[in-house]
């Protein structure tokens, strides 16, 4: 018959930094490899899940997003497709077809683009999370969404929104604010990240 303590001994002997522990259901045994506190919050992180926070571009009618791009608080570049966490600046192209019911060998288009900053970071984030807690369902994905109408250029975001009841659409309370409205060519209210005309590209 094997002594127990001996063989407890001789376990703990290969096992001097207590990293080696029985799994969860006891089944066996299982290497540490980190143990540690998650960070809490009362709302989503950023880029998560639950607040993705996604670039999307959106063609408008005739108008079309050509090339978006949108520096971060770490001055890293992100486009269309990409998460950002807040985004500090933005360059965008975009055109608009003038005559869209000639050949496509006729077609004639008006290009346009614009570069700027979005102003305080501490602001769009306090907006944002205005514009959640105005919503009365329960949120999901969220976009940073880039359109344009003619040579005037939209940069918001939005989050889409369910309820208990299948086919009721999320409402949004009014903002004394007016920082958010209903978007047609998004199909949902949006806070207003920037608004402004662009600078027509000679041809």
């Amino acid at each position: 018959m094997i002594n127990s303590g001996w063989r407890d001994a001789k376990v703990d002997a290969r096992n001097p930094n207590g990293w080696i522990v029985k799994s969860p259901n006891g089944s066996t045994d299982v290497v540490v490899l980190f143990s540690g506190e998650g960070e809490a919050s009362a709302k989503p992180f950023p880029t998560s899940p639950y607040d993705n926070r996604r670039i999307r571009a959106s063609n408008v009618g005739e108008t079309v997003i050509s090339e978006a791009k949108f520096g971060d608080i770490n001055a890293a570049k992100h486009t269309v497709g990409d998460r950002i966490a807040l985004p500090r600046n933005f360059s965008v192209s975009w055109r608009k077809k003038l005559n869209p019911e000639a050949d496509y060998s006729q077609w004639q288009f008006e290009s346009y683009q614009l570069t700027g900053d979005l102003g305080s970071l501490d602001w769009i984030e306090k907006a944002i999370q205005a514009y959640r807690a105005a919503t009365n369902g329960y949120l999901k994905t969220s976009t940073f969404d880039v359109f344009a109408e003619g040579e005037s250029l939209f940069i918001t975001y939005s989050a889409a929104c369910l309820t208990d009841i299948a086919g009721e659409r999320c409402e949004v309370a009014k903002d004394p604010e007016n920082r958010w409205r209903y978007f047609d060519e998004l199909g949902r209210h949006a806070l207003i990240l920037f608004n402004g005309k662009g600078q027509k590209v000679p041809h």
